[in-house]
């Protein structure tokens, strides 16, 4: 009887994550217009913070505990997850374009990202306080650059300009202010604002409902793992399968909706996300260390990640011929986390 209760359980939190993404996805077009800024973008910001919420809240609650190997683990296996397993099930609802400047500056963000978080764990093999406050101003350099930098230029910012934009620190000037983002022409200042706080509500809710979800499912596919007297490997895979199901119903409903630009943006953000924030905002609750042979297996993952990356660079479209490729690497990663 558990077990079927546990079931019921694991199906409604599937439907109810499922129906909130789509209102997410929807309302973030909606604001995306509304302040004229790209779906790319929106991706890349505001969904990819909220798709990462369970990330966050676990890696805030390992760190509390002094769990340094959960942090690492879940933010290694959410970026790999997100690159292989919610890629590819977006990719068997539509083929997808690859915007050149995901390749310019998001792709290359990520890569420098998850080898600066390599870099921080090899020296010393601990991730402290203020490794974790170089990490979040980093993301804070990155929301800003995405929403303030866009009208500087005739032609789209890449990586080099990014670097350039952090060291010189103008998006502490940027944020504070908050100036540079405009909204569409023609309508009344307050009608704008009534718009724009509806679909901030719609979006907030939406992604609370989504946290909720992905909350209830992980907690009922662990339950389910273990009345059924399955391995610790299969619980950890469940688990981190788990933290980036948000992730997976937002590309779906994208996919669905032919939002190629809000899938892209989607997953490459939370990458980007859990680099920076996920593992800053640990930090700073509470100092953690890690073991050589996972920072040796996190090398490792990074490698794949960094072949899909090329591919991805290389083929510029994306179709349901590279499904198999990308659930075959995440097979890898799963093996060598599992240490077989």
């Amino acid at each position: 009887m558990d077990i079927l209760l546990l079931s019921a359980t694991l199906i409604a939190s599937l439907f109810f994550l499922v129906k909130a993404s789509e209102h997410a996805v929807k309302s973030s077009v909606n604001i995306a217009k509304i302040l004229s800024v790209s779906e790319l973008v929106i991706g890349l910001t505001i969904i990819a913070v909220g798709t990462s919420l369970p990330e966050i809240i676990s890696g805030i609650f390992s760190a509390l505990r002094g769990n340094g190997e959960l942090i690492i683990g879940n933010v290694v296996g959410a970026n790999m997850s997100n690159l292989t397993l919610v890629l590819g099930t977006g990719l068997l609802f539509s083929t997808i374009a690859v915007n050149k400047l995901l390749i310019k500056r998001d792709i290359t963000i990520m890569a420098f990202a998850i080898t600066l978080l390599m870099s921080v764990m090899s020296i010393g093999f601990t991730v402290s306080w203020i490794d974790g406050v170089a990490l979040l101003l980093l993301f804070t350099a990155y929301v800003s650059f995405l929403f303030f930098t866009k009208k500087e230029r005739k032609n789209e910012n890449d990586f080099i300009d990014f670097i350039n934009y952090f060291i010189t620190a103008r998006y502490l000037h940027q944020v504070m202010n908050g100036s540079a983002i405009t909204v569409r022409k023609g309508s009344t200042g307050k009608s704008i604002k009534k718009e724009l706080f509806r679909e901030f509500f719609i979006l907030a809710v939406s992604l609370i409902v989504v946290f909720i979800s992905a909350d209830f499912m992980v907690n009922s596919a662990i339950k389910i793992a273990t009345n059924l007297n399955v391995s610790a490997a299969f619980i950890g895979a469940i688990l981190a399968i788990g933290t980036t199901l948000p992730e997976l119903s937002v590309t779906v409903s994208a996919a669905k909706q032919n939002k190629g630009g809000l899938l892209l943006g989607n997953i490459f953000g939370s990458c980007i996300t859990n680099s920076f924030f996920v593992v800053g905002v640990a930090a700073i609750a509470r100092e953690f260390s890690v073991s050589s042979s996972l920072i040796i297996k996190s090398a490792i993952a990074f490698l794949l990640m960094l072949l899909i990356s090329i591919m991805i660079f290389i083929k510029r479209k994306l179709s349901r011929k590279h499904v198999l490729i990308l659930y075959s690497t995440y097979v890898l990663f799963l093996l060598l986390f599992a240490g077989v």
